[in-house]
């Protein structure tokens, strides 16, 4: 069993937005696992409240492209990360 999933929400919104080479580039991102804070593909524990009151962390892309846009995710009560809202990056 996977540690964490995109959902098929948010993979219909990337989609939509970039393709396939799009979804490729969260997931790869998704698979390097917990990351720093700064200036790498992964992902991040957010920092303060829970994004929307429910997400605690978020998948990053580092690159001009996709760098404005997150997927935000939570831990379920398995322990396991579900990213299930794509977004605009809380800068």
């Amino acid at each position: 069993m996977k540690s964490s999933e995109i959902s098929e929400k948010a993979i219909k919104s990337i989609k939509k937005k970039w393709g396939q080479k799009g979804v490729d580039a969260f997931e790869k991102a998704m698979n390097k696992g917990i990351v720093g804070a700064e200036g790498q593909n992964g992902i991040k524990p957010l920092k303060g409240k829970p994004y929307k009151g429910k997400y605690t962390h978020e998948i990053k892309v580092k690159n001009k492209e996709y760098g404005d846009f997150r997927i935000y995710g939570y831990k379920d009560s398995s322990g396991k990360m579900i990213f299930e809202c794509f977004d605009k990056g809380l800068h």
